[in-house]
């Protein structure tokens, strides 16, 4: 699951988006291979923009509140 900020542009005409911010785990699920050792769904540790940092709550309110 990832989160992030979109920022759309409009350039000759065509809209583009881009993710400019990730938040992720690694692999199918909290707690699978190869996510963060130990991640527990709580205060956990995830992937920002491919660097792990530690996080504090559930892991949907970082998912989807946090960017």
């Amino acid at each position: 699951m990832a989160n992030g900020i979109w920022e759309t542009t409009i350039r000759l005409g065509r809209r583009i988006e881009v993710l400019n911010e990730t938040v992720m785990h690694g692999g199918g699920g909290v707690q699978q291979t190869p996510d963060y050792w130990n991640n527990t769904y709580f205060n956990d540790t995830y992937f920002h923009n491919g660097k792990p940092e530690k996080y504090n709550g559930y892991c949907t309110d970082v998912f989807l509140l946090k960017p």
